[in-house]
């Protein structure tokens, strides 16, 4: 007996099960999911009537998940929550942030649909729902309230024109506000059945009082596998995807990125002018785009340079449509690099032969420009 003791104390323990109250959670989910499914038009719900309550009743039992969860850890912390939300199934991704008095902003995604909410913290160690981004939320201006609008399902559902509905979807904190409120970020993307780039959406939020009310919405380009915003001091930094004017990057490729910056001061939140990432591409494209055009370049190139680049582009000056008489074509490649101080850049596009260019000082002007041969900048990107 003592040693079928012993033999019993030293066997693994066995997995613990989920308490039962997240299983009846999860196949709440799950259930409500595979409703819903049949009724997903490909960006957006089909329009039936229902359909939007459906969308409601997938939500209230992911809340619900979300709720019971934190109930049964109330130690928890954010991480801890997005991590359980890999039982919901592969499908799902969850992103968690701890707001204050032990409240919880949490995102919740699957697929072309997204959901973002806060729960509370009672006295009684309970975490009832507090706000959510499916409801009317208040008036920020008209272009921000039919963005942030399309958060709800009674609006996926019905004819938006230009709508999509919410996907995937992160979160995180800002600042405190001088008066004590919270202060958070939320972005999502705007769902789409194919490509790497997509419409995002960032709003800017603030909590207080049970309270929460949009401060900013802006809405931008990005590539799939950009960096999430980062709060750095007192400003957001949001990576994003914008267009050069004669240049152009495939669907697949990063392109201008430009770091997007938002000041959190202690009274308000504004955007900060737009910082590119790719200056050396932006001031080729100027002159490229100017000598298209037919418009003085004036400083920007030296006249040796200046020939040298009207010679790459004769063929596109002589293109008879307007539109593709604009364009150099799209970026295959490019590069930068200092040589015994020199700034130099090599830029390769489909419609025309690579070019090595250098740069004055201060990034301002073109000061040489030489024709490269074979393969060479070839493959580089932006991403570098």
């Amino acid at each position: 007996m003592m040693l079928a003791m012993l033999l019993a104390l030293l066997a693994p323990a066995p997995a613990s099960a989920p308490p039962p109250r997240l299983d009846a959670d999860t196949a709440a989910v799950t259930r409500t999911t595979a409703a819903l499914d049949a009724h997903i038009n490909g960006t957006w719900l089909d329009g039936k009537p229902g359909t939007d309550r459906l969308a409601e009743t997938q939500w209230r039992a992911l809340q619900h998940w979300a709720t019971d969860w934190l109930d049964l850890h109330p130690q928890a912390g954010a991480d801890a929550l997005a991590g359980a939300g890999k039982h919901l199934g592969n499908d799902w991704s969850v992103s968690a942030v701890a707001l204050d008095n032990g409240e919880m902003l949490v995102a919740v995604s699957r697929y072309q649909m997204s959901n973002v909410f806060i729960l509370g913290a009672d006295a009684r160690g309970r975490h009832p729902l507090r706000w959510s981004s499916a409801a009317p939320q208040q008036s920020l201006d008209r272009a921000a309230d039919h963005a942030l609008a399309q958060w709800r399902p009674v609006v996926q559902n019905g004819n938006c024109g230009n709508c999509a509905m919410m996907a995937y979807a992160d979160v995180g904190r800002l600042p405190t506000a001088a008066d004590g409120a919270v202060r958070f970020w939320i972005e999502a993307s705007y769902a789409q059945e194919m490509g790497a780039t997509i419409g995002v959406q960032l709003s800017l939020w603030s909590w207080r009082h049970g309270q929460a009310r949009p401060l900013l919405v802006d809405e931008f380009a990005a590539m799939v596998d950009q960096h999430r915003p980062a709060v750095r001091g007192t400003t957001l930094h949001v990576p994003s995807k914008r267009e050069w004017r004669s240049l152009y990057a495939c669907g697949s490729c990063f392109g201008r990125v430009t770091d997007l910056r938002f000041a959190v001061g202690p009274g308000r939140v504004r955007a900060l002018t737009p910082v590119s990432e790719t200056p050396e591409l932006d001031l080729i494209d100027r002159v490229f785009a100017r000598v298209l055009a037919r418009q003085p370049v004036g400083a920007l190139a030296a006249p040796p340079a200046l020939r040298i680049i009207r010679a790459q582009l004769r063929d596109r000056l002589a293109e008879k449509d307007p539109p593709l008489r604009r364009l150099t074509g799209m970026v295959m490649g490019w590069g930068r690099w200092r040589t015994h101080g020199q700034r130099w850049a090599c830029l390769s596009a489909d419609e025309t032969a690579g070019m090595a260019f250098s740069f004055d000082r201060d990034l301002r002007r073109i000061t040489s420009a030489r024709l490269l041969t074979g393969q060479a900048c070839q493959g580089k990107d932006a991403h570098m």
